[in-house]
């Protein structure tokens, strides 16, 4: 022992360095763990943490055309082939749903336009008045020109009943030939016998029967302008109409050819025109007579002056590409009208017809096959058949009965607004442009023109 300590002694150095590697090396390794412990913490949470950055899910849709099948999604980390896939599909749908815009705008307008090319939306200028005039003659028509009404029946193939004048021209023509056969003419003819009497009174009534027949057998469906009543004008008025007046008289004309459209698509077989009565019942017509069509005023319209209510200025119109939510509060259809609706207006139309009692869907679907119309209300009586023959009216052998109907009918803004006159978008709301606008100058013009013209008027000079 003494020996090894002599030795250290002697040796110090050694010893010492000996010592500090014993220290040093299992001292230095654990600080090393630790600290290596330490690097890969702190490098592991940094690259978890840019990872976590670059790892990026983002929303990918294709719209959906119909409410009711669902919109194509996918959440995902963004990816070439997926881009480009949702990208082509996406632009497919728009392209898709561009064309149905487009065409739901030509099936709702279904050609309709000004009668007189230029006058809408706001004809100014001398001969503004004239253009008025010429307009409410168009409706009201003259001796050398029927009214446009008349036209939209005719184009229907509708018509009245077998003339009651030369019907009796006819019947009395008919009852001294049977008398003649009979009983003779001239100073050797006898009276006829009881018999006699009641075989032509048979022989009459069959053939009145058959010039009814005969006649139901011309045309399409009974019915004209008396079915319109007072609701169309029916003289031209002595002062010229407004640019607002010639709107709401032309909106009424684009809305009674539509119902008569209707009627007219109903009594189509085989895209043929049907007849009232017919060989066939089932290729005789849907509509037998139109008795009587009526409809609320336009939202355009103004109030009338027996309200004694000023004109209040319209809130400003809803935006037209804002959607619409259906309200079926308001309509069985969930259609409604209302200043926060840019979009469409909503008119009410009722008719009553004589239809055919077993093929009275073929009318309702032919609603919808027109415009965009809706049946909202459909009420049914009895047709008093006889009471009706007695005027003319033969409906054929199938049952028929009488329908009174209310009509939902709906026009896009993006076709009617640039028809509108100024006045006419003011009580809508809609944004008027500056360019539209018109000016002082023209608004004196168009004032002193209307002043002349009732003078003119009162004159003589327009009746």
């Amino acid at each position: 022992m003494k020996n090894v300590l002599a030795w250290c002694k002697s040796h110090l150095l050694v010893v010492i360095c000996a010592a500090l590697i014993i220290i040093v090396l299992p001292t230095s390794m654990v600080l090393s763990s630790m600290w290596n412990k330490s690097i890969r913490t702190k490098r592991q949470s940094q690259v978890e943490s840019d990872y976590s950055k670059l790892k990026i899910s983002v929303p990918y849709a294709v719209p959906s055309l119909d409410p009711a099948v669902p919109a194509l999604t996918l959440t995902s980390v963004p990816n070439e082939n997926i881009t480009a896939f949702f990208a082509a599909e996406r632009k497919k749908v728009m392209a898709q749903g561009d064309g149905v815009v487009k065409n739901a705008v030509s099936f709702n307008r279904r050609g309709h336009k000004a009668l007189i090319e230029g006058q809408l939306p706001d004809s100014r200028g001398p001969d503004a008045a004239a253009k008025g005039w010429a307009f409410a003659e168009l409706l009201v028509g003259t001796p050398n020109k029927p009214s446009i009404y008349q036209k939209l029946f005719a184009d229907i193939g509708a018509g009245d009943p077998a003339d009651a004048g030369l019907l009796a021209v006819q019947l009395q023509d008919t009852r001294q030939r049977l008398l003649i056969a009979k009983v003779g003419e001239g100073q050797g003819a006898r009276q006829p016998t009881l018999e006699e009497d009641k075989e032509i009174a048979k022989q009459l009534r069959e053939t009145r029967l058959g010039l009814y027949q005969s006649r139901a057998r011309e045309i399409s469906v009974y019915g004209g302008m008396e079915s319109l009543g007072n609701d169309i004008p029916r003289a031209v008025p002595r002062t010229p109409p407004s640019n607002a007046q010639v709107f709401e008289w032309q909106a009424d004309v684009w809305l009674i050819d539509d119902l008569l459209q209707v009627i007219k698509n109903a009594n189509m077989n085989g895209g043929r025109a049907t007849t009232i009565d017919a060989i066939d019942a089932n290729t005789s017509s849907v509509v037998k007579r139109i008795e009587r069509i009526t409809f609320e005023r336009g939202p355009w319209a103004p109030k009338p002056a027996s309200s004694g209510e000023p004109e209040a200025e319209a809130p400003a119109a809803g935006s037209p590409d804002a959607p619409v939510t259906p309200d079926f509060k308001l309509s069985v259809s969930g259609r409604w009208a209302g200043p926060s609706n840019g979009v469409y207006d909503v008119r009410y139309a009722y008719l009553s017809l004589v239809v055919s009692a077993s093929r009275l869907p073929q009318l309702i679907d032919a609603v919808g096959r027109t415009n965009f119309m809706t049946v909202v209300d459909c009420d049914l009586s009895e047709a008093d058949v006889y009471s009706d023959l007695e005027r003319g009216y033969y409906y054929g052998d199938e049952p028929v009965v009488r329908a009174r109907l209310q009509i939902e009918g709906v026009y896009l803004r993006s076709w009617t607004t640039p028809l509108m006159p100024v006045d006419v978008k003011k009580r809508l709301g809609i944004a008027i442009p500056p360019a539209d606008a018109p000016t002082d100058q023209e608004s004196a013009e168009k004032q002193r023109a209307s002043e002349e013209a009732a003078q003119a008027s009162k004159a003589g000079g327009k009746k």
